[in-house]
């Protein structure tokens, strides 16, 4: 990081400092260079680029982007899901770091918000591409499943799938009031200018007392301070905003949610370390022994984050819309 003043924080006004000079498309490749300012307060933290493309040129940057091919659960995952939503009406978000079965559990118990599902519930899915995450959220118990989308394309082939798929954004629902009794937005509030009408709009559209689920990355993660610049979650000039923990839940906390669960989790720490490690040119291990270095790698990340640390890949929080 670098000493030279920038641009103030426009979470919370505070001062900033320069954390990227100089980031670039590496991994889809849309040309230009993108500077990231760094938030100093203690209680914020956030990372924004500074130069963002115009709403028209941004549009062009998403067009090598993969919102049209998710592969769809296997019944595997299936099974493992409902488990796993079955355990958390007693354990809540955390699984035993058992070898093996940790990553998988993990990536079931975010895909799902660690909420049980109800058979007469409406889960609703934004940023949902062509809509594969409405399959497994129905299969594991949720009574109906519906999607919103920017993108038409994906829209499109969700809807030639026989799913509920509507063009939409974060920030204008196209939903009743009181409508969805959860909403996912994965891997979403990273694409937007500001979170904020976003959160406003969740909370419009939730039913009193149902849940928001939000994963994004991490800019606290440990893959960030190793690969630097070549970072899988900074993503350049695609992800306009990072948030940390302590910040995403200032965001919930002042829409009047209230948090339930907000961790770390090292789920993507092969993903991520796999993305900046080819785009740096450096040598992996083998396929054959990837898979117990990576179950390795994500069960010693997580004693860190159980010790204290927030530096998973991932951010995770869930927070409930007030109740009557």
């Amino acid at each position: 990081m670098t000493a030279s003043l920038s641009s103030p924080c426009p979470v919370c006004g505070a001062p900033s400092r320069v954390l990227e000079p100089t980031v670039e498309d590496v991994f889809f490749g849309y040309p230009g260079t993108w500077k990231l300012d760094r938030c100093t307060a203690l209680d914020c933290g956030i990372v924004w680029i500074v130069n963002p493309l115009p709403a028209d040129q941004l549009a062009a940057a998403y067009a090598k982007y993969y919102t049209h091919d998710a592969r769809p659960p296997s019944p595997l995952e299936v099974g493992f899901g409902r488990w796993i939503g079955r355990r958390c009406r007693r354990h809540g978000d955390r699984f035993p770091a058992l070898p093996f079965l940790f990553r998988e559990a993990e990536n079931r118990l975010l895909d799902s918000g660690a909420i049980p599902p109800d058979p007469n519930g409406l889960a609703l899915d934004v940023g949902c591409g062509a809509g594969e995450r409405l399959d497994y959220l129905k299969a594991i118990g949720w009574g109906e499943s519906e999607g919103i989308d920017p993108d038409p394309v994906a829209v499109a082939r969700g809807r030639l799938r026989g799913r509920r798929v509507h063009t939409g954004t974060a920030e204008a629902i196209p939903m009743a009031e009181h409508t969805a009794d959860i909403i996912f937005l994965h891997h979403v509030v990273e694409h937007l200018a500001d979170v904020r009408p976003a959160m406003a709009e969740v909370a419009r559209v939730l039913r009193p007392g149902g849940h928001v689920v939000i994963t994004t990355p991490n800019p606290d993660a440990a893959g960030r301070a190793r690969w630097g610049r070549w970072w899988r979650g900074y993503e350049a000039p695609r992800h306009l905003r990072l948030y940390t923990l302590v910040a995403l839940q200032r965001v919930l906390s002042e829409a009047g949610f209230s948090v339930r669960y907000a961790r770390t989790s090292a789920r993507a720490l092969p993903f991520m370390t796999k993305a900046a490690a080819g785009a740096t040119g450096t040598a992996l291990a083998r396929a054959w022994a990837r898979w117990w270095l990576d179950d390795r790698g994500i069960l010693a990340a997580n004693a860190r984050i159980r010790s204290g640390e927030e530096t998973g890949e991932e951010l995770f929080v869930v927070a409930q819309a007030p109740c009557p």
